[in-house]
């Protein structure tokens, strides 16, 4: 099916990072000043997400300006680069092509 269309924009709040299901965030747990890694396990329609810790904690409707990207996490437009320069999918083409025994 074909992906949804993006919604508009409302109004000229500044509007924080989106943020996907799965995304590799880190985010301020229970709103305090210091940063655990995680992923988005939902994203609510009120623009709040649920987050699952990489320690096992989890929270529920966590606001996005308490949430950022992590740093060593690629975003999305640099990851769909192929990083392959060689697209010949046989690296080897004098390898002996019939495995047969004998």
């Amino acid at each position: 099916g074909g992906g949804g269309g993006g919604g508009g924009g409302s109004g000229g709040a500044t509007v924080a990072e989106r943020f996907s299901v799965g995304d590799a965030i880190e985010a301020l747990f229970e709103g305090e000043d210091e940063w655990f890694p995680g992923r988005i396990a939902v994203v609510r329609d009120e623009g709040t997400y649920d987050i699952v810790y990489d320690d096992g904690d989890e929270e529920e409707g966590v606001e996005a300006a308490l949430i950022r990207r992590q740093p060593d996490a690629a975003p999305e437009e640099e990851a769909a680069a192929d990083p392959s320069p060689n697209p010949n999918p046989n690296p080897n083409p004098d390898a002996n092509p019939d495995p047969s025994p004998n």
